[in-house]
């Protein structure tokens, strides 16, 4: 793990590049608290804060090759570094590292952009061809590390976060009210999409080639569910090779020499990855998990049940509405986009109990909801697809089983679902209707902003560009979905990388393997019944975890919200009920916002609607980014820093 950042051209001096560099980097230190170091020539500087994994002694950057042509600045790991170095040894390349960033950088020697497609890893990297004067930036396929940019007068500025772009004199950070009805609509940043203007986000799966021709983005990568490959393989087999690529999988991702452990949520999941991980290890391995004070949200005795059967050394820290407020503008802070709820930040905690232990790695279950349609969201939409051709019997049946862990959605005659569900499975063909439901309820959020935008533009656009999504069907289209906004633009980035960044911790995703999601890919169709979820896992590990894990409905991680906040009044929740925040960010509609407080202040019951608590979740983060990002924004870290390593071409 490491921060990156750079500055090309901006008609400045190499010495003023180098000292905006250094400014962007030192907001970075969290991400790379072990060591610095910075690359500038004529035309480009660059650098890196580093949290060294891999090979500690000899993996410093910048780095360059043999041949001072490639010079590399890179966040991340490469999972398969010691296949493709063996591959790189049979054309005569040599090695003078451990580290997985010469094998990078001697891989993009060998086949360029190519190389991309050989990755398995989470990473985000900027390779400068000395010769051509040209900067490549680049993007894991799924999204796992960030990596923003901005084009200014003359030159471009990127790095691992938003915060650090500020370091850099020539850009002022301001509000895009068009991208936040966006961020509103979607709930997350789509695509390029961020909360400021004129920063943009490297799309995952892509990367961008920039020189003084300017700059151009491609696509390496693109999200293709019907990408089958290999010889047709018969149901019975799905599960034990789903196992052995999990277990491939996560032997990839212990490569490492620093301290690991697995977070614990208590499904079934996670439970997966420990129980992997437990079975390559000689020693209990740490584990880490989140329980809650309200017994709604708390799944401690779940997680006890797996710690107990594989033997970890357990840590699990509660969380109640002191912990939630009291940390909430550090971790919005360190997510850098509105947020619709507040479950990240019981994940920011967790980090920094991980890494309190000395652990600088965790291994998550993220990823597997997605690739084996685990989310009540695919039920749903299997559901309305199928609506018209159900007896009402069969719909109510159908439905008192999807949402198991809410009491008010399990008795059979609810008859507002049932009236919802009718009415949102009459557009079938609509290319968003497995999210109808979604984004009606986060429309209300839309009406926080003075203008009118249409906030589902920027996932329109990601549409019109896949020549794939027309060929699937409703709950493909879904899944599709799911993995362009709430896994990339929220639990990988908010709730994932953000949050473990923020304490100097790297997290790595095994479901998020492509050899992983090509067994899940090729055998959905086959094994999916739109009733019960990631069945091929459980068919899988069914013999190997306790029963009631495997047993256990699908319940997704959630945190008190809004109540948090009106049970603890923190003092910087004035800001919104003094209605000050208001007055200063102009694009807010001033009377929806004053409603919108009122009602939240004066329901006692608290038993707010989903739609209100998110859109004063939203309001809240808002207000707070304003404050932290565009009234008083963060200086660097921590200015006494020690440059490892430097290499300062220009000054030659």
């Amino acid at each position: 793990m490491c921060g990156i950042a750079g500055v090309y051209g901006l008609l400045v001096s190499p010495d003023q590049r180098v000292d905006y560099v250094k400014s962007m980097l030192g907001r970075l230190r969290h991400r790379g608290p072990d060591e610095m170091g910075y690359y500038a020539d004529a035309d480009i500087s660059l650098g890196t804060a580093r949290l060294s994994i891999v090979d500690p002694l000899s993996g410093q950057q910048p780095m360059m090759d043999d041949a001072a042509r490639y010079v590399i600045a890179f966040n991340g790991e490469i999972y398969n570094f010691l296949e493709i170095r063996k591959e790189l040894s049979l054309f005569g390349y040599h090695f003078s590292t451990k580290s997985d960033t010469e094998v990078l950088l001697k891989a993009w020697h060998r086949w360029g952009t190519a190389s991309l497609e050989k990755l398995n890893g989470a990473f985000a990297f900027c390779i400068y061809d000395r010769v051509e004067r040209e900067f490549y930036i680049a993007r894991d396929r799924f999204g796992e590390r960030p990596l923003f940019y901005a084009t200014l007068t003359k030159g471009v500025i990127f790095a691992s976060e938003i915060k650090s772009l500020a370091g850099c004199p020539s850009l002022n950070l301001e509000f895009s009210p068009e991208n936040l009805a966006s961020i509103f609509r979607l709930w997350v940043p789509v695509g390029e999409v961020t909360a400021f203007k004129g920063v943009c986000q490297v799309p995952p799966g892509c990367f961008i080639r920039g020189g003084a021709r300017g700059i151009e983005i491609v696509e390496y990568a693109p999200l293709k569910l019907l990408n089958a490959v290999g010889c047709p393989v018969p149901e019975g087999d799905w599960p034990p090779l789903v196992g052995d690529r999990l277990a491939k999988s996560v032997e990839l991702r212990l490569r490492c020499d620093a301290k690991a452990g697995v977070y614990l949520s208590g499904g079934l999941d996670s439970a997966i990855v420990a129980l992997l991980m437990a079975e390559r290890s000689e020693k209990p391995i740490h584990s880490f998990s989140v329980s809650f004070q309200d017994p709604d949200f708390d799944e401690a005795p779940e997680q006890e049940i797996v710690s107990s059967f594989l033997g970890t050394h357990h840590t699990s820290i509660r969380i109640g509405a002191r912990q939630i407020v009291d940390s909430f503008p550090d971790a919005i802070w360190h997510g850098e986009v509105p947020v619709f709820r507040t479950a990240f930040v019981p994940m920011f905690h967790l980090a920094q109990a991980a890494r309190a232990q000395g652990v600088k790695v965790v291994l998550t279950g993220e990823g597997a909801d997605e690739a084996f349609l685990g989310y009540d969201l695919f039920k749903e939409t299997a559901l309305r697809a199928q609506w018209p051709e159900l007896t009402s019997d069969q719909r109510r049946s159908r439905l008192a089983s999807i949402y198991p862990y809410l009491p008010q959605f399990s008795q059979t005659g609810n008859a507002a679902l049932y009236a919802m569900f009718a009415r949102f499975s009459q557009n079938r063909d609509s290319p968003l209707f497995s999210h109808d439901l979604r984004f009606h309820n986060s429309h209300q959020a839309g009406r926080l902003l003075c203008g009118r935008w249409d906030g589902l533009e920027p996932l329109r656009n990601e549409i019109a560009k896949d020549g794939f999504f027309d060929r699937y069907d409703a709950v493909q289209r879904g899944q599709w979905l799911e993995y362009k906004t709430l896994l990339a633009g929220y639990l990988l980035s908010t709730q994932g990388d953000r949050m473990v960044a923020a304490h100097g911790v790297e997290n790595r995703c095994p479901f998020l393997d492509p050899d992983v999601i090509d067994v899940a890919f090729r055998s959905n169709s086959k094994v999916y019944d739109g009733v019960n979820e990631k069945r091929l896992l459980k068919l899988a590990f069914g013999s190997r975890l306790p029963r009631q894990i495997i047993e256990r409905p699908k319940r997704p991680f959630r945190a008190p919200d809004t109540v948090s906040f009106l049970s603890e009044k923190p003092e910087y929740l004035d800001v919104v009920f003094s209605g000050k925040a208001f007055e200063d960010i102009e694009f807010l509609d001033k009377e929806y916002c004053r409603k919108l407080v009122g009602k939240i202040r004066e329901n006692t019951a608290r038993n707010f609607s989903q739609a209100d608590n998110q859109a004063f979740i939203f309001l809240l983060s808002v207000s707070l980014l304003y404050e932290r990002f565009i009234v008083r924004p963060a200086k660097p870290e921590n200015q006494n820093i020690i440059w490892k390593t430097v290499i300062n071409m220009a000054a030659a």
